[in-house]
């Protein structure tokens, strides 16, 4: 097998790139798409020469479209790479030596020696969506996950990365000359994304988190005089666009530098030259806006000094002017936090109090107040206890406030409750009927009494503003409620029109909690008792695989904003691909990190009905889709309860035109369903009788399926039909329990053919009713 058919199981183009391995001195990089094997060996033949190195995309971009992720358009493989160097303390054959060991049901398809490091390849069963959204993000994260369980360099993961072009030579190092080779090539190695995230996200990593040194990704610390010429090295070493970035670069000495005692003024004119020297001959940087430039890194400055005293008390602020300086001292002194905000005029500071809530000042403050204490008071900062234990104080237990549930013993005010279940299972639809029945005080599927009615905001992040109407005005049909009644208590957005993105960051997650504050002042201004978020991944804009960035948007935003609100928080969420042979979904199934499940106070499952509840209920294949059950699966305020079942009933629209015979559309809308019993009582005398007619008919068997099974006299018997699935079912039940109380037993014999069967015989006594 090819080079290009191993890279391209489609056989799609694949975009190949040279590039210099030291820019400047005129060499500029080369691209170009290959269709077939013939192609790429020319390219490799024209390009593949010392101080250059030769790529391609691993993902499928855009027909003829330039590599970047806003062009990626699908992919057939996710992947990682693992750089010796990376890993000072393991040599380059026991890294290799566990890469070969990883298991088999998981093992790559093939991987690549880059002459410094191992890039492992996983090919996927089928082309998956990696545009820019939900799909790209998927990959991503995956990418991430890979990464960690291999020691990986975290750069990979992104769709649009270039990766060492197997056939061409690695001359990074002056004097060599290494042949990068495919490795432990095995096609037929291909994997389901949603199998690959899930071992990823549960496995143990083989290899230690990478350590990212000064000379290739800028990572450095700066904590004293004698680190100065390792951060002077990583911004020497910084590249436009490259390996070190820039912008990661900038973050890490302005960190550094401030940390160490150099001032906001050193720290940006010695970075602001250094990215000057960085850019200079390069003609993608000769429009930049170099003020802006220096704002940014004051600005970087200004970010970390806040950082550091907010997180660990730290005061970092002698780095600042003497104008801001002596108003961060000021704060301090008052027992309130410094803090650097931006407004028209630039920065200023300032106080917040520990707990987080903004100190108010006028107008005349914001322009500066001076110390009164003068800046020759050069005693340390009292850094102000964030911890206080409080003694219980035993309250009257008569008072205690009760807990305040608005609707189902799932809504509850300050608390954030969640319903997690498969696509399409009917998440929405529940979510949007109880929204209706609690801003109409009414219970529409059940028969609880509300209150009063409540104030609802129902936001669904995937559906168009139009299809939430259709669902409404079906819920309003089919129960018969008025549409105005509905209108005064209830809001609708939609993620379509008005984006929620409460938090973005692949690994380290930033929340927005400007537009937290905004979504808690609107909930106030309106009134509301009850937010409904569906679904919960177009809430945010970070990976849901990792506890680190799920649990800061579950517990700092959702539930920041139910206990700010006194509201009750609802959120939609998705599961994961049931494990082989698994029955049905419950909490654990949650997709992504388990520090969602760990985060919410209340959580629900649906489960759609089973085969086998079906048959006992006496309802066919296409008929069982359209019934599901719903589950408490974390009920830390509640028992558990039982599982309520729903069904969906189709109705019809005013919105066709009967006159050109077009009919209006078809709307599911959910009800309560209260399934038919299936448990048949039956008393000593009815286990007298089927012990008198086993005793009778020794040919009666247990299986439904057999000629002589002894369900058909026993229906006779109690009045049920055999022939009916739902009565079938219960027979089934009955003849178990006959066995299980010990009135009857199974033996085997053979039948008239001396084939061996199984029978029915009594397991009693003369006289003695089991």
């Amino acid at each position: 097998m090819n080079t290009f058919d191993i890279l391209s199981p489609d056989r799609s183009p694949i975009f190949l790139a040279s590039l210099p391995n030291e820019r400047g001195n005129g060499k500029r990089p080369y691209h170009q798409y290959v269709r077939n094997e013939e192609e790429l060996q020319k390219f490799i033949t024209d390009r593949d020469k010392p101080g250059w190195a030769t790529y391609h995309a691993v993902a499928i971009l855009k027909d003829g479209a330039w590599r970047n992720q806003e062009n990626v358009r699908a992919t057939l493989f996710v992947w990682g790479e693992v750089d010796f160097k990376d890993h000072p303390d393991i040599s380059a054959e026991e890294i290799t030596r566990r890469m070969g060991n990883i298991p088999a049901h998981v093992k790559p398809t093939f991987c690549v020696f880059s002459g410094h490091g191992i890039h492992p390849y996983w090919l996927l069963k089928e082309e998956t969506d990696a545009s820019p959204g939900e799909g790209q993000r998927q990959i991503e994260d995956v990418l991430r996950l890979i990464c960690n369980y291999i020691g990986g360099d975290p750069h990979v993961a992104e769709t649009a990365r270039l990766m060492r072009l197997p056939g061409s030579h690695n001359t990074r190092k002056p004097g060599e000359n290494i042949l990068v080779t495919l490795q432990d090539v095995e096609m037929s190695r291909r994997y389901d994304l949603i199998d690959l995230t899930d071992f990823f996200l549960e496995a143990h990593p083989i290899m230690p988190a990478a350590t990212i040194t000064a000379s290739n990704q800028g990572a450095f610390k700066y904590d004293a005089a004698g680190d100065e010429l390792e951060v002077g090295a990583a911004l020497k070493a910084m590249r436009f666009k490259g390996n070190p970035n820039i912008h990661h670069t900038q973050l890490r000495s302005t960190a550094s530098m401030i940390s160490a005692g150099k001032s906001v003024t050193e720290a940006v004119n010695q970075i602001l030259t250094a990215t000057r020297e960085a850019t200079q001959g390069d003609d993608r940087a000769k429009d930049w806006n170099w003020e802006e430039e220096k704002n940014a890194i004051i600005r970087m400055c200004h970010d970390w000094i806040t950082k550091r005293m907010k997180e660990d008390g730290e005061d970092l602020s002698a780095a600042l002017p003497d104008d801001m300086y002596l108003k961060w001292q000021d704060f301090l002194k008052k027992g309130e936090r410094p803090h650097i905000k931006y407004n028209g005029a630039g920065p200023y500071v300032r106080g917040y109090s520990w707990a987080g809530e903004t100190q108010e000042e006028s107008p005349g403050e914001q322009e500066g107040r001076p110390n009164p204490h003068g800046k020759n008071d050069n005693s340390p900062p009292k850094r102000r206890k964030r911890i206080r234990l409080i003694p219980y104080d035993a309250p009257d237990r008569t008072k205690i406030p009760r807990r305040d549930w608005l609707y189902g013993f799932h809504y509850m005010r300050r608390i954030v409750s969640a319903t997690i279940g498969p696509g399409g299972i009917g998440k929405s639809s529940l979510g949007l009927v109880e929204a209706v029945g609690m801003a109409i005080g009414r219970d529409l599927l059940g028969a609880e009494q509300l209150k009063q009615p409540l104030r609802v905001w129902y936001h669904n992040g995937e559906d168009p503003r139009e299809e939430i109407n259709r669902r409404i005005a079906a819920v309003c049909i089919h129960y018969g409620l008025d549409e105005e009644a509905v209108q005064k208590n209830m809001f609708i957005t939609c993620g379509l029109d008005m984006p929620i993105k409460v938090a973005r960051g692949a690994t380290e997650v930033k929340l927005d909690k400007a537009l937290v504050a905004e979504i808690i002042d609107d909930i106030r201004k309106h009134e509301l008792d009850v937010e409904i978020f569906d679904p919960l991944v177009t809430l945010h804009n970070t990976s849901e695989l990792l506890t680190a960035t799920m649990d800061p948007v579950i517990r700092e935003v959702f539930a920041a904003i139910a206990n700010e609100t006194n509201t009750a928080v609802e959120l939609a969420h998705h599961t994961r691909k049931k494990a082989n042979g698994q029955d049905e979904y419950t909490t654990a199934d949650a997709r992504g990190s388990s520090g969602i499940v760990d985060a919410v106070r209340v959580m629900r499952v649906t489960n759609v009905m089973s085969k086998d509840e079906a048959e006992g209920f006496g309802l066919d294949e296409i008929e069982r889709e359209n019934y599901f059950r719903v589950t408490k699966g974390k009920a830390n305020m509640t028992r558990r309860g039982v599982s309520r079942w729903y069904r969906f009933n189709c109705v019809t629209l005013p919105n066709g035109d009967p006159e050109r015979d077009i009919p209006g559309d078809e709307v599911g809308v959910l009800e309560a369903w209260q399934p038919p019993s299936l448990d048949v009582p039956i008393t000593d005398a009815d286990r007298r009788w089927s012990i008198d007619l086993v005793r009778a008919n020794s040919m009666l068997q247990e299986d439904y399926r057999a000629r002589n099974w002894i369900g058909r006299p026993l229906g006779v018997h109690l009045g049920l039909d055999p022939d009916n699935k739902v009565d079938r079912f219960r027979l089934k039940n009955i003849v178990k329990k006959l066995i299980e109380g010990g009135a009857l037993r199974t033996v085997e014999r053979p039948d008239e053919k001396g084939k061996k069967r199984h029978y029915l015989v009594a397991n009693t006594t003369e006289g003695r009713v089991a």
